[in-house]
């Protein structure tokens, strides 16, 4: 998606602070690999009447940990049919109303030479406001309840730590390739230039690193190669198109402990066949909300409660080995699980999960018993 939505206006009465630019400094190889192993294409889809999906723009993202939680921004995740029909054909809507897309493709390069392949379907998580200096989001991928686990992700940088010539790279898929081919993914190396900032609040970071269309969602790194910011729109001026990358830290603000380092702990595990010791395929893994014993689920009669649901914080269903991760983080608490599958007897324990919100992530072993016949 093009990386132009922020309206000019909100930056109006900005304090711009303005700087010459000077040679970035080499990103180490290990980082700069990592980082394009962590940048994937967006590209939000639309849904026909016979129910197949068609792209309607791309932009990029990044992954923040091995749960596929990605970060980019609002506006990749909508679209006003004024821009998908800008010919105006009476046949179709031509209004500006922003519309969520039906679903997300995301795509990878294991090459970062070729053209990226399809890896899943991501759902919506959480969004900011497209147009603003929260147009930020969080895309996952998801599959039939089953978290997609990534190899490669980008660590939290700190974007107050930004000074005017902080080295910055820019990574992203740019739209600037033929229309039957997407561009390899590419890498921008510049400084920072300028900052917009309103209130005594840093709203953009201004950067000589190129942010073309379609770069809008990926990453913008520190010389460290930690991730400091989203590259998110251009301003013409001063005989071409300048580049801004929203903070970091207001995703961080924004999205809480989802982040990596907010409070929150990932949570995942396996799941095992008692008789095989093998990992137990499509199991239901569900966590109870913080403090909920898993009695709380039945009525007085033994029956199940039809309001259970209600008493359920997160649910996940096991892949391939039995593993599954939680597609949310858990705050601080102690929580109870409880375990379905086909062909296994339920499995219920209390005060499973103890979270104190230092916790890097918590990995859980649960065994199940066959029913025999």
């Amino acid at each position: 998606m093009k990386p132009n939505h922020l309206a000019t206006t909100l930056f109006a009465l900005a304090y711009v602070i303005l700087a010459g630019s000077a040679a970035a400094q080499d990103i180490g190889k290990k980082q700069l690999d990592n980082a394009i192993h962590s940048t994937v294409l967006v590209c939000p889809l639309l849904e026909m009447s016979d129910g197949s999906l068609v792209a309607i723009g791309h932009g990029s993202g990044t992954v923040l940990d091995r749960r596929g939680m990605i970060l980019t921004n609002a506006h990749n995740l909508y679209y006003t049919w004024s821009e998908l029909n800008p010919d105006g054909d009476p046949s179709l809507p031509s209004d500006d109303t922003l519309r969520l897309a039906d679903a997300w493709a995301i795509y990878y390069a294991q090459d970062p030479r070729m053209m990226p392949t399809l890896l899943c379907y991501a759902q919506a998580r959480f969004s900011g406001e497209p147009g603003t200096a929260t147009d930020l989001a969080l895309l996952q991928c998801i599959v039939e309840e089953r978290v997609v686990p990534f190899r490669c992700w980008l660590e939290l940088g700190n974007s107050d730590d930004l000074q005017i010539n902080s080295d910055v790279f820019v990574v992203g898929y740019p739209d600037f390739s033929p229309s039957e081919a997407f561009s390899s993914v590419t890498f921008w190396p510049g400084t920072v230039t300028n900052f917009l900032s309103e209130g005594g609040r840093v709203l953009a970071v201004g950067t000589s690193a190129t942010i073309s269309p379609g770069n809008s969602g990926g990453a913008a790194l520190d010389a460290r190669g930690k991730l400091v910011g989203v590259p998110t729109f251009g301003i013409q001026g001063g005989g071409g198109m300048h580049g801004y990358f929203l903070p970091v830290n207001t995703a961080k603000e924004l999205f809480g402990y989802e982040l990596p380092g907010g409070g929150g702990v990932p949570v995942g595990g396996q799941i095992i066949d008692g008789a095989t010791g093998q990992g137990v395929i499509n199991a239901g893994v569900y966590v109870l909300r913080a403090g909920v014993k898993c009695r709380e689920l039945f009525l007085s009669s033994g029956e199940f409660d039809p309001q259970a649901g209600e008493k359920v914080f997160a649910q996940a269903q096991t892949y391939v080995d039995g593993k599954f991760w939680m597609p949310g983080k858990l705050p601080p608490g102690t929580y109870s699980m409880m375990v379905l599958a086909e062909g296994f007897m339920p499995l219920f324990q209390d005060d499973r999960i103890r979270i104190g919100g230092r916790e890097p992530e918590i990995e859980v072993r649960l065994t199940l018993t066959p029913i025999t016949r």
